[in-house]
């Protein structure tokens, strides 16, 4: 298994019981749930921070930055 398929398994694994989420279709975007929930404007180190205030430790952190 390549690393990406790996990664992908770890993150659809959230969704075990809810995969009707992962079909669920955005209507301003015209995308899917899947496609914008882990994109954002801010900085990934800024969530990492407000979790980190309210006392919520995300595991296995990865984060890609696009320019």
């Amino acid at each position: 298994m390549d690393g990406f398929t790996e990664i992908y398994q770890q993150a659809i694994s959230k969704y075990e019981g809810r995969e009707e989420l992962l079909k669920l279709v955005i209507p301003t975007l015209n995308c899917l749930w899947n496609d914008v929930v882990f994109l954002s404007p801010l900085h990934p180190h800024k969530h990492y921070e407000a979790y980190s205030k309210i006392g919520f430790t995300p595991r296995n952190l990865q984060f890609f930055k696009f320019r």
